[in-house]
């Protein structure tokens, strides 16, 4: 016969295994490691705890919830007038852009602009070229850039478009994607394209010095295949963090220095 006692510790245990299960996502072996990190060592079975230390978790697991819910709520709120609002509806752009919306606008904006310079002081010059007086950052200044602190950025739906190819026949890479960014909930599309014909890929030299042009069939073509799938990553940092034609005196600004970036000549005539 069960007891009023052994109902309640069934109750308890079911009721924290869903909780766990869904903080999982349904990953059974995730849920015993979370089960563990709160019961301590070894614990790492539902059907072992007694009720008292069951009690205590399914309190903890609560009074979690109730935090991550409450947390949530407080971002929504803080965020809910800076969701984009269809054009001719009611509640159309003109009847969003209050007072408190242009000073949410501008404090997201000084954190990204912040967050952006931090990131920039782990870039070495090596990392930027300039062309003209416009500064851009290499590929390894991307990689830098998204490496070490959280990024609140998601890139999705990727995927690969058909090839095209140049006048000489040498083929183009492309992709698209969605850039969004978690903090606004703002979505943006993306899109990165690669010719094979760059000098990068087609151009080598003979051990005489001479320079010659590879045709298409020899060319590397995962090589431009991956960078231009790099090339996504590229648009999502300098979409977001404002990197996209840095003026000299912008990148200075943000504690650049310009003097040491490697300037790209241009043939006059």
């Amino acid at each position: 016969m069960v007891t009023k006692k052994q109902e309640e510790l069934f109750k308890i245990r079911k009721e924290i295994a869903e909780i766990l299960m869904k903080q999982a996502n349904g990953d059974k072996e995730k849920a015993k490691e979370l089960l563990e990190e709160i019961a301590g060592k070894g614990q790492t079975s539902i059907k072992a705890l007694d009720l008292d230390l069951a009690s205590r978790i399914l309190e903890l697991l609560k009074t979690e919830n109730k935090s991550e819910t409450k947390q949530n709520e407080e971002i929504e709120e803080d965020n809910k007038d800076l969701l984009p609002v269809p054009f001719g509806s009611p509640q159309g752009p003109l009847a969003v852009i209050t007072d408190k919306y242009v000073d949410k606008a501008i404090a997201i904006m000084e954190k990204v602009n912040n967050f952006a310079i931090a990131k920039l002081k782990q870039i070495n010059p090596k990392d930027f070229v300039i062309f003209g007086d416009v500064v851009c950052l290499r590929g390894s200044g991307i990689d830098k850039f998204l490496t070490g602190l959280f990024l609140p950025v998601e890139l999705t739906n990727v995927k690969e478009l058909p090839q095209e190819k140049t006048p000489n026949g040498y083929p183009i890479f492309r992709f698209q994607g969605e850039a969004t960014n978690t903090i606004t909930g703002m979505t943006i599309p993306i899109y990165s394209e690669e010719s094979s014909e760059k000098k990068f890929y087609c151009y080598r030299r003979s051990k005489q010095g001479k320079r010659y042009k590879l045709p298409p069939d020899q060319v590397n073509l995962r090589d431009v295949r991956v960078a231009c799938h790099r090339g996504l990553r590229k648009e999502v940092v300098k979409c977001f963090f404002g990197l996209r034609g840095m003026s000299i005196e912008e990148a200075e600004s943000r504690g650049i220095d310009t003097k040491c970036i490697y300037r790209v000549p241009f043939k006059e005539g």
